[in-house]
Parts: structure tokens; sequence; C-alpha cells
């Protein structure tokens, strides 16, 4: 309505009611709903005295005066083609066909093949552009063979070719190989001093490491030259609740002290994941002290959690083997029986494409109350 308003007042209507005749354009196969609610607008709100609803395509076929014995009529839009066949002067809707194609998917189309065609292009065209090379420099040939001997010929092509400026970029300012030298070299002794850095680094670690395992160790050999009660106390200062956890730690420390060793030697070394080990699950408890009955209970949740883990390593080896399986077996049939591949594969897509109609359909069932399976949930 308010569309309306605003070309009536273009058209300098200024009364309460268009006293004019409407001639209205529609596409083709408009539905009489959509028909039905225009002319209600038309006719209670305007009061028009009569409306008049056509094709733009068979407007123009007449007004152009082209034989009214027959024709035919192709209508390009912004999304569509229609193909509109004329006899008698009459277009024959029911023989129409409409094609997905319009002007919207020539810009398109253009664009991806300029893309293509000029991949280093060195600004993007835009849609706008392309747009402007369809509107502007493309034609809809009448004989496509025989546009296509013209272009081969040289002497007709170079009449037919066409250069476009792009808007032109300046390029940014070439540096010199002298200068082009010294950022190098400023990089390389950015990338030593970081090097030394790290190397620092890596050696004020490396001592941290070696302190820690020296304290530890003083801690382990004073064990038989202090009472017990005195060692457990150390342990306590710590923060290491047991012997068996200061092994653990000596143990780490140890390891984490090797790998910094190499790595400021630059030695690569390679990891070996070893096999977790277990030795107290199948000692009985009356053979172990208290440490070790903690201990036990330590080793017996972490081999649970191994043997988990394990088992879910090998189900998902399995998965896999099974697919590349499946996928050999797939790829051999579509080799050896092609035709019998794709009628399965065409089955199993329609198959699927009826369980998804199925859903929709039990959906818009249960939307409506008075449907059976509405009234079967309730």
């Amino acid at each position: 309505e308010y569309t309306l308003d605003y070309i009536f007042v273009k058209l300098g209507i200024t009364t309460e009611t268009v006293e004019h005749p409407i001639l209205m354009t529609e596409p083709i196969c408009n539905p009489s709903h959509s028909r039905k609610l225009m002319s209600e607008l038309l006719f209670e709100c305007y009061r028009v005295p009569s409306v008049c609803y056509g094709i733009d395509a068979l407007f123009s076929y007449h007004a152009n005066g082209l034989s009214l014995d027959g024709g035919i009529i192709i209508s390009s839009g912004h999304t569509t083609t229609h193909v509109i066949p004329v006899v008698d002067g009459r277009g024959v809707l029911e023989q129409t066909k409409r094609i997905s194609y319009g002007g919207l998917t020539s810009t398109d189309y253009m664009l991806k093949l300029m893309q293509l065609k000029y991949p280093t292009f060195p600004t993007k065209m835009t849609v706008n552009q392309a747009q402007y090379l369809v509107h502007n420099y493309t034609y809809v040939a009448e004989d496509y063979f025989s546009e296509l001997k013209e272009y081969a010929n040289p002497t007709s092509f170079a009449e037919r070719d066409r250069i476009i400026q792009f808007p032109y970029i300046p390029p940014a300012n070439e540096k010199t190989e002298e200068e082009l030298a010294r950022a190098e070299e400023r990089k390389q002794e950015q990338a030593r001093r970081l090097k030394e850095q790290a190397a620092r680094l890596r050696e004020k670690k490396l001592r941290e490491l070696e302190a820690t395992l020296s304290s530890y160790m003083e801690l382990k050999t004073s064990k038989p030259s202090i009472r017990k009660s005195e060692f457990m106390a150390r342990l306590k200062e710590n923060r290491i609740s047991d012997e068996a956890e200061l092994d653990e730690l000596i143990q780490k420390t140890e390891k984490s002290v090797q790998r910094a060793r190499n790595k400021l030697l630059g030695i690569d070394e390679v990891e070996i994941k070893e096999e977790p080990t277990f030795p107290l699950v199948d000692i009985p408890d009356d053979q172990l002290n208290d440490a070790e009955k903690k201990e036990k209970k330590k080793q017996i949740a972490a081999k649970s959690l191994h043997e988990s883990r394990q088992r879910q390593r090998e189900a998902k080896e399995l998965v896999r083997r099974q697919h590349e399986a499946e996928e050999r077996m797939e790829e051999q049939k579509r080799q050896t029986d092609f035709e019998g591949w794709l009628s399965e594969l065409k089955r199993n897509y329609q198959t699927q494409l009826e369980k998804v109609k199925s859903i929709k359909r039990k959906k818009e069932q249960l939307s409506d109350r008075r449907s059976h399976a509405s009234q079967l949930r309730m």
C-alpha cells in the first residue's frame, strides 16, 4: 500500500480515489490468491474503476509490432528466463518453460570467469564491476557457432576485441638492493640475539634442575644416618608425602636434566614411550607395608585407566580398518561394475531422502492438532 501511495503521488494523483483504469504487470503463473489480494487493495482502498493484469513480455511483443501468426518470446529476468510460445497473437502459457538463469546468474558467471582467467589480477573484481561488463560488453548471439568462427579469425577478432581499463593502483615503493640487504642483515642479527637469549634461558633452567636434583639426592642419601621421624619431617618440609614419591621425583628430574643437556648441546633425542609397569598390583597386601599399600592402590587405578585407554585405541583402530576395507570394496565395485554401483548409490540416496521427507511430514502432522498423529501423541 505504501508503494502504491508513492507511485500515485509521483504520477500526480492527489485525489482521495484513483479515477483511472489500472494496468498492472504480473509474473507468469501468478497465484490467484496474490491477484485477489491486489484486486482487493485497488478496489477497496483506491476505488479504481477497473484493473487489467498482464505479462510484460507479451505487452512488449505486441508493442514491437511482431508477427501475430506465431513466434517465441524469450523473457530474461533477474534470476529466471521464460520461453513463451505465441500462436494467433496469444501467448500459450500452458506450454511456457521456465529456465533458472537470469541476469544475476550471468553476473556471477562473469565474475567467476574473470577470477579463473586472471588469478594474478592486482585488484579484486567486485560484483558491480562484473555486472557492468555484462550490461555493456555482452550480447546474445543469433548463431552461436558462426560467432565462434568469427572470433577464431584473427582479422575479425581484432575488430571485436575490447580492452577494459580497471581502476589503476600505483605500485608500492620498491626497495633497492642495499635496503633489502640491510633489512636481511637486521633480521639475521635479531634471530642471533633470540637464539642467544634462548640458550641463556636453557642454561638457567638446567642449573635450577641440577640444584633440585642435588637436593633430592642429598635427602635420599641422608635416610640411613638419621631417624625415621626426622626423615619424614624433612620430606614434609619439601612437600613430599613418602619415600616412593621422592623416588618418583628423582626419576622425573633426572630425565628433565638429561633432556635439558641434550637440548643445550643440540642433540635431537627420539622420545620412546615406555610401557607402564605395575609391580605391586599382583602382590598380596599382607606382604606390603603401609606406603606400598597406598602405592598399590594408585597402581591399580592407573592400570585400570591404562587398560581402558588401550581398549579405546583398539576399538578406534578396528573402526578405521573396517572403514578402509569398506572404501576399498566400494572402489573395487565402482571400477568393476559401475552401473550396479551407481544404481545402489541412487537407491541409498532415495532411501535417505524418503526418511527426511517422512520426518518433515510427521512434523507437519504433529503441528496440526486435528491430524491423526497429533491425536495419537495426545
